[in-house]
């Protein structure tokens, strides 16, 4: 017993497992069977899945987000790859719970969509697979009633749906106060300070060829709020998704210390989530509840006393909003504060106005106080002090007067009573409202609203200056409503109304170079230019003919007043052409990623290869040239070509690439025009020729559209970093004489940390380079002979460690391909030994036979001199000079058939013994 005991101590003792696997349903298989007949369904329009767009959740189809208030309507969202999981882990212990699962599908789909016409194909699918449904898990729910009641089974483990969103708060707050210990300088730095806010891209502009998905805290904490975050799994992806593109980006161009940082920053976010996971399980972590909290709020009337009386009648600074050092920021809209601590962001708001300013949010910095100063005194009385009531309320942010001003509007009509050239203007409206520089809740230039309702300051100078105010909020409204614009040169009026106005009030301080107006006029002139080639493009089915003094020559740029007919159209035509076709652009190397405007180019070779149109194409991928096409045709030329010459970067600029592709067709038509209207073969490929040319014209339309105005938002964007880099300069320059330093000597050492800069950029845009050429991999032989390392940093210990691995993966390459040799000579043995048994055969076979030949031929001479020599008596008794008979034709067929078969057998017995012997 002392012995068992001691051992005990040792020896644990085998114990059941803990996680114990909940039982499926008895019927799972029958379930999984209904489920494939139902997803088995096809729509009888095109014969597609019915089921398609419910395989998945919604937020699947919606980049990742459920659509806006659809969690407000649905409870319980429900989808056949969701019922699917639950099946087959267990969480469905009843055919019911099953069937109920399979009812919410169809009934979410006709509860969120019934009242939109617009996705009324989503709910006739859900009513076709909600009858399908019906009938086959019907029969499943009668055999079960009719079963009888089961055993009750121990429920299965429940899963946490929704985290508590103070659980993630406090997650992502201790995530922020995490410290990172810099290798390189050894100083303390907040680990999570470069993954606060999205990454710039004027600064960073290859990061999209990267980073598919950006994602940033201040996204994920908007989210956590927003209740997006349903499991912990779906806060975890997002969190891991920051460090993991930083980690794409950076380690390709060798930043090492960033690329630590976002591992420290996984590694720190992972150790916090799963002991605030385990917290939460044991229940140990207390959800602290903020209704407490609640009744301090109404302290909050309070604050009128924040405008204080002599700020009213204290003239506003002219100031611009700061910026960083690193490049231009967008500024939030802004907002009334209406709490202690935000009266910071109310003033720099407020602060953000000039006498030539229409009104701005970020844009550029502003220039020395001097300039400011001097502005100040120029501007008009009437303009610093109150302007009304939208003087003395104070700014309204962005997202609250775009809402004031569509519920100006009575009606809102949907699409589908619009007229046709309504809904091509509302594209136009869509395609304006995604421009890098209008979109977003905090876009760069602000044309959604009235100037005055965001800056009343303002609003006095505005009204002088503009006779009719414009803004695309408003015109959307007055689109909607019906009645207002009759015609769609009205609507593209009031379009170019918006900029023109801009471009109107800030010239002037265009002229005297302020920064803000110059970003404005530079802007709103590229816009007015981008509004008349989209208006062109999709209002191109409502042209009218060219009539009288509209045949006139036709302005370049930007200018408001263009008519809706086709002179203009052509004219437009012809201007992008002329900006893109012809421009030369930088090429990428073979071994890179393609130049975005390469990427272009692809994109129109991919655009003929659309799944309907492949019947077409068919002709023009890859062609077989008849003996005569030379005569007809100087360059022959397919698809496969023009896509050959893109890769090997054999064009020069967009025009080339549009010529070559041009070129398919019309030589197509010019081979096959004596075929036409015929149903051969080159009646078709001529057929087929027409009808891709013209759309290859259409995408040529398209893509002339986003290039030039791809060019012109960079020139912009150029413009204003220079101008924004001359501004700083200055503020520095002014900073140092205000310290007292030379002036000279400090202009040199600016030059001199300049052109080391741009020395250092060099050399890592070289490395980069360097990196990305493919070389050939060396040896294992060459790895252990070399008297060089292959690095170049040697002292690097990663460096050392990865040349051990590469070494070992040499190692095994080499012995696999060793192995692989010897294998193949085996077999090139085998196959050479069957080859000459082939050929010995071959040779035996022909052997035989010439010697069957000569046998015969010695019997044949051998009877016909037996039958020559016959005795006297015998030519007594045939009669004297009769003819000896010759031997039976018969006979000789028999007795050759006997050969031939003799050595036919001969023949098999041979080939079976010796083939692959």
């Amino acid at each position: 017993e002392d012995v068992e005991g001691l051992l005990s101590l040792y020896i644990a003792r085998t114990e059941a497992p803990k996680l114990v696997y909940p039982s499926l349903v008895y019927c799972w298989k029958q379930c999984i069977a209904k489920l494939n007949i139902v997803l088995s369904v096809k729509n009888p329009s095109d014969q597609a899945q019915t089921a398609h767009y419910f395989l998945h959740p919604v937020s699947y189809y919606y980049n990742g987000e459920f659509p806006a208030g659809y969690l407000k309507v649905i409870s319980r969202p429900m989808d056949f790859g969701t019922i699917v999981s639950k099946l087959l882990e267990g969480e469905h212990q009843s055919v019911g719970a099953f069937a109920e699962d399979c009812r919410f599908v169809c009934e979410n789909c006709k509860k969120f969509y019934d009242s939109k016409p617009e996705m009324a194909m989503f709910v006739d699918q859900a009513n076709r697979l909600n009858a399908v449904m019906s009938e086959e898990i019907g029969a499943l729910i009668v055999n079960d009633q009719q079963r009888g009641p089961l055993p009750q089974l121990p429920a299965p483990p429940t899963r946490m749906t929704t985290p508590p969103k103070e659980l993630l708060r406090t997650i992502l707050r201790e995530l922020r106060a995490t410290t990172y210990t810099s290798k390189v300088t050894k100083a303390i730095l907040r680990a999570m300070a470069p993954f606060e806010k999205p990454v710039d891209l004027t600064e960073y502009p290859d990061y999209t060829n990267f980073v598919e998905t950006p994602m940033d805290l201040s996204k994920v904490e908007r989210r956590i709020e927003e209740g997006v975050y349903l499991t912990p799994d779906d806060f975890e992806f997002d969190c891991l998704l920051i460090f993991e593109n930083c980690e794409k980006y950076n380690t390709p161009k060798k930043h090492v210390d960033i690329v630590t940082m976002a591992k420290h920053g996984a590694r720190s976010f992972k150790k916090i989530l799963t002991s605030y996971l385990k917290k939460l399980e044991s229940g140990k972590f207390a959800i602290q509840s903020v209704q407490p909290k609640q009744p301090k709020q109404p302290k909050q009337p309070k604050q009128p006393k924040q405008p204080k009386q002599p700020k009213q009648s204290k003239p506003a600074p002219v100031t611009a909003p700061t910026t960083g050092s690193k490049g231009t920021k967008r500024a939030r809209s802004p907002t009334p504060s209406t709490s202690p601590p935000a009266p910071k962001a109310q003033t720099d708001a407020t602060q953000t106005v000039t006498k030539k300013l229409k009104t701005e949010t970020g844009a550029v910095k502003s220039i020395a106080r001097t300039m400011h100063a001097s502005k100040e005194a120029r501007r008009p009385a009437n303009a610093q002090g109150a302007q009304g009531e939208n003087a003395n309320s104070g700014p309204v942010p962005l997202s609250v007067s775009i809402e004031r001003v569509k519920q100006s509007f009575s009606t809102r009509r949907v699409t589908k009573n619009l007229e046709p050239w309504e809904v091509a203007c509302v594209r136009i409206l869509t395609a304006l409202s995604k421009h890098p520089w209008l979109s977003g809740s905090a876009p760069r230039f602000i044309f959604h609203v009235p100037v005055p309702t965001l800056f009343p300051e303002i609003a006095d100078a505005y009204k002088a200056k503009i006779a009719k105010p414009m803004d695309l909020t408003t015109i959307e409204g007055t689109l909607l409503q019906g009645g207002i614009l009759k015609t769609p040169q009205e609507f593209i009026d009031n379009l170019s109304l918006v900029f023109s106005n801009a471009i109107s009030f800030n010239q002037a301080g265009h002229d005297e170079g302020d920064p803000m107006s110059c970003a404005y006029f530079e802007a709103s002139q590229h816009l007015l230019f981008y509004v008349r080639m989209l208006s062109l493009e999709h209002l191109s089915g409502f042209l009218v003919e060219n009539v009288g003094p509209d045949v006139i020559h036709i302005q370049q740029g930007a200018f408001s007043g263009w008519k809706l007919t086709k002179n203009f159209k052509t004219a437009a035509k012809q201007e992008m052409e002329s900006l893109v076709l012809n421009i030369q652009m930088e090429k990428s190397d073979v071994l890179e990623r393609l130049a975005w405007w390469e990427l272009e180019c692809e994109k129109l070779l991919k655009a003929l290869r659309h799944q309907s149109d492949l019947r077409y194409m068919t002709f023009f991928i890859h062609t077989t040239y008849p003996a005569d096409y030379a005569a007809y045709v100087s360059k022959p030329i397919d698809w496969n070509d023009c896509n050959r010459n893109l890769q090997d970067r054999m064009y020069d600029t967009i025009g080339m690439c549009a010529e070559d592709i041009r070129l398919i067709f019309s030589n197509a038509v010019k081979y096959n025009a004596r075929a036409k209207g015929t149903e051969t073969v080159s009646g078709q490929a001529y057929a087929a020729a027409v009808y891709m040319s013209a759309k290859l014209e259409a995408a040529i339309d398209r893509m002339l559209l986003t290039v030039s105005e791809r060019l012109g938002r960079e020139k912009v964007e150029s413009a204003i970093q220079r101008r924004e880099k001359v501004a700083q300069e200055l503020a520095e320059e002014e900073k140092a004489r205000a310290e007292g330093r030379d002036i000279d000597t400090w202009r040199a050492e600016r030059d001199r940390k300049k052109a080391e800069e741009e020395a250092k950029k060099l050399l890592e845009t070289r490395q980069t380079i360097k990196v990305n050429l493919p070389q050939r991999a060396p040896s294992f032989r060459e790895y252990a002979e070399s008297d060089f390392d292959p690095f170049e940093e040697e002292d690097d210990a990663h460096h050392e460690q990865a040349y051990i691995e590469a070494a070992k993966r040499e190692r095994v390459l080499y012995m696999k391909q060793q192995k692989e040799r010897k294998e193949t000579s085996k077999i090139a043995c085998k196959v050479g030994i069957g080859v000459f048994a082939r050929l010995a055969i071959k040779k035996q076979l022909r052997e035989s036979f010439e010697q069957k030949d000569k046998v015969r031929n010695v019997v044949e001479l051998a009877e016909k001199t037996k039958s020559t020599n016959l005795t006297p008596e015998s030519d007594h008794h045939n009669g004297p000079d009769r003819a000896i008979p010759a031997p039976s034709k018969v006979k000789t067929a028999v007795r050759n058939k006997k050969i031939h078969m003799v050595l036919g057998r001969k023949r098999k017995k041979i080939s079976q013994s010796c083939i692959f012997d």
